[in-house]
């Protein structure tokens, strides 16, 4: 049941997203992003996974669309105060390690760590990759995104709607990082790309109630409040800028 509980939310979930078509994908700054948190993919799953509410927004779905939409889009609670600032997380702090070396990874602490792990053994996993070499630690890891930065450098933030970055909307309108796109959008910080695309998951109600009737809750509704939301976290000139660091990379790798 449980299963069959979070399956049905995310296929009615992706269905909607549908309907929302370009909405949910927001072109922001980057730098807009400044935190990180998970809570709301926690709380999302948490509750779906309550057999008792699957039975219950079952059958709600059919008779109050609305409730529904809540439930899917809508996570209450203190999860946006507890997140930590984006740059203080793991993977902003790799990336910013390898930038600051100018790519040398062998300077960084980063690739000491990963190679200490690699003679005890260990077997490394990131991504798809399994590391258990030196040679994989440089190829699946180091070298995957020195491409990334030269390639950002050169030509921006390339936009993928099949793969976005994830974001969660707090109280205040602010952004916040959840899964998905970390890396891309640590090195986005690092090289001052101006223009990212990033898909919008979860909203907090209360940002909702300041800005719209709580009981007229729909998929309209959702799309302006996107809007306005995109519109707050634009960057005043929306052209990239990440070539000023092109000829850095390039040059150092």
């Amino acid at each position: 049941m449980t299963n069959r509980a979070c399956g049905y939310a995310k296929s009615m979930k992706y269905l909607i997203d549908l309907r929302l078509s370009d909405s949910i994908f927001l072109n922001v700054d980057p730098a807009e992003i400044k935190f990180y948190n998970l809570e709301p993919q926690r709380i999302y799953k948490n509750y779906w996974l309550k057999e008792k509410d699957f039975l219950q927004s079952l059958t709600s779905s059919f008779h109050d669309k609305d409730l529904f939409l809540k439930r899917l889009y809508l996570i209450p609670g203190e999860w946006d105060k507890s997140g930590a600032l984006f740059c203080d997380y793991p993977t902003y702090q790799y990336m910013k390690e390898l930038f600051e070396h100018n790519f040398d990874y062998l300077k960084t602490k980063r690739y000491q760590e990963l190679i200490v792990r690699i003679e005890n053994g260990e077997v490394l996993k990131h991504k798809d990759f399994k590391m258990r070499s030196k040679e994989d630690v440089i190829a699946d890891y180091f070298e995957r995104y020195i491409e990334i930065f030269k390639s950002m450098a050169e030509r921006g933030y390339i936009s993928n709607k099949n793969n976005p970055g994830l974001v969660a909307i707090g109280r205040n309108g602010e952004l916040i990082k959840t899964s998905r796109g970390r890396h891309r959008l640590s090195i986005a910080q690092l090289l001052g790309i101006k223009t990212i695309m990033v898909k919008v998951e979860f909203i907090h109600p209360e940002w909702m109630m300041k800005h719209y009737k709580d009981d007229q809750l729909s998929v309209e509704v959702l799309q302006n409040a996107l809007k306005d939301i995109q519109s707050e976290h634009r960057h005043c000139n929306s052209q990239n800028a990440g070539y000023r660091f092109s000829q850095k990379v390039t040059k150092n790798y």
